[in-house]
């Protein structure tokens, strides 16, 4: 794939190495995981693959990973390959993924900078939601506080009139947290609001 300036320009991108990461990708998904892991390894070792590709490359590994249910070995791909994403709000949606996957791994610190970073950078009403959700949650362990500061961030989404329509949705998020307190009372008025 190296070229000079013009022949950059004039000529199509070469793109059997493309093909190639997405015949892992195809690979992966049919469940070929033998097949997809040797097609991996042998572009990992492959002195000539451009650097372009190294982000699709792990994130493809982090799927491979993924469908075998390592997730601890998915999320560190899957943070390798961030810088992949084409806009925001794909940024925002692997952020949440990784927030999930370390939260199923117990690395809930971890969990709780993605579920914020997810937050802070989407722009789908629930992608904001649930990052804030679960990142009470990822936060809760025995401080009450900490819970009460994310009721407390979701019943201010509740006067946005971005979140008019998910209004429901946030109501009964805060009355699971609620849950968690312990306050049953509290979680009921939640809940009740939020039909």
């Amino acid at each position: 794939e190296k070229q000079n300036v013009l022949q950059k320009v004039t000529a199509q991108p070469p793109s059997r190495n493309d093909a190639l990461v997405w015949l892992a990708r195809t690979l992966t998904e049919q469940n070929e995981v033998g097949e997809a892991a040797g097609l991996i390894h042998t572009l990992q070792d492959d002195p000539n693959l451009p650097a372009r590709l190294a982000d699709d490359l792990n994130e493809i590994k982090g799927y491979w990973f993924y469908k075998q249910d390592i997730f601890d070995s998915a999320a560190a791909y899957l943070e390798k390959s961030l810088t992949n994403a084409d806009t925001k709000q794909d940024q925002s949606r692997s952020e949440f993924l990784l927030g999930q996957l370390y939260e199923m791994t117990g690395k809930f610190d971890k969990a709780s900078e993605f579920y914020s970073k997810a937050s802070v950078h989407t722009t789908d009403p629930l992608i904001d939601i649930y990052a804030q959700l679960n990142n009470a949650k990822m936060r809760k362990g025995n401080n009450i506080k900490e819970l009460e500061l994310g009721i407390a961030n979701l019943l201010k989404l509740t006067k946005k009139d971005k979140f008019e329509s998910y209004r429901d949705i946030l109501f009964y998020s805060a009355g699971e947290l609620a849950m968690e307190k312990p306050d049953s009372n509290q979680a009921v008025g939640f809940y009740t609001r939020s039909y």
